[in-house]
């Protein structure tokens, strides 16, 4: 299964002129400049201090190196700080989401992101803007689609070794648009209606675990047919409180829960639901037909 977000507001980028200059803070910049984008959460798995300390070395070897920096969290402090002293080549945008954050990534050369990687690959895929990231060993099962030297780079866990490989990539045209077009390609097989297509034609496995759950469900809540999975650690509880109604077809990926101690959940024909999301219902929560649900949903 190739798991994946709405990536249409990259779409947009088809809109701008190539040829635009773009102000951020104290500098603009324009096509072909030495522009890197970081695009995600500010917290410890991110590595925002490693990141930093790359882009000042970077930044000696490339005197019109610039960077966005695109987010917030718990270690937005030191974005911040970073960015007030060095306001002629760095800019801090915030948080920004949806189509707010396509602009940013108009001119950029590189995404970076030593630290925890997720479904941001697939930014970097829709932008074509090739992700340099280390070999870390917590990534989520999406680093998986990043493949070294073909879409991006995964570099050893040592900081010069980083700010290396983020000053060849800038520097070799030749790499980054090896890389670029590899960003492209990936974008198209790992797009929404490729993961909808792949869960569609993916077959019902009925393992002893599924069939052992459905049948302490069945009698307590009306689930239609026999066509579900629950990989392991997924985990469905129904109080005498609660009710579920499931139209058949359902597939839930390993750390999902269900938990209704009231109301009423219902689930639509065909639904899969993403690793580490969860489902809480104490009043009444609808999910129709055909539905897919992202990683990390909490609802």
């Amino acid at each position: 299964m190739k798991n994946s977000i709405d990536l249409s507001d990259f779409d947009a980028l088809q809109a701008f002129d190539s040829d635009q200059i773009l102000e951020f803070g104290g500098f603009s910049v324009s096509a072909g400049d030495a522009l890197a984008v970081y695009c995600g959460g500010m917290y410890t798995e991110k590595r925002i201090d490693f990141l930093l300390a790359a882009l000042t070395l970077v930044k000696k070897e490339i005197t019109d190196f610039k960077v966005v920096f695109i987010g917030d969290g718990p270690d937005s402090k030191k974005v911040q700080d970073f960015y007030m002293l060095n306001q002629d080549w760095f800019f801090w945008a915030g948080a920004k989401s949806g189509f707010d954050r396509v602009p940013y990534f108009l001119h950029a050369k590189v995404f970076l992101m030593p630290g925890l990687v997720g479904l941001a690959v697939l930014d970097s895929f829709a932008s074509g803007v090739p992700m340099i990231t280390t070999n870390i060993d917590y990534h989520s099962p999406e680093i998986d689609y990043l493949i070294d030297g073909y879409n991006g780079l995964v570099v050893d866990d040592n900081l010069e070794l980083y700010a290396e490989a983020v000053i060849n990539v800038i520097s070799n045209a030749q790499l980054h648009s090896k890389l670029h077009k590899g960003c492209v390609e990936s974008a198209s097989e790992y797009s929404i209606s490729n993961m909808a297509k792949n869960y569609a034609d993916r077959p019902i496995v009925f393992g002893l675990r599924t069939l052992l759950l459905l049948f302490i469900l069945k009698p307590r809540a009306d689930i239609l047919g026999w066509k579900y999975f629950f990989a392991p650690r997924s985990a469905v509880r129904l109080s005498k409180k609660g009710q579920l109604l499931w139209e058949g077809k359902g597939w839930l990926e390993n750390d999902v829960l269900i938990d209704v101690p009231g109301g009423v959940l219902t689930i639509g024909y065909n639904v899969f639901i993403n690793r580490n999301s969860q489902i809480v219902v104490m009043d009444r929560v609808t999910i129709g037909q055909d539905c897919i649900i992202a990683n990390n949903v909490s609802i």
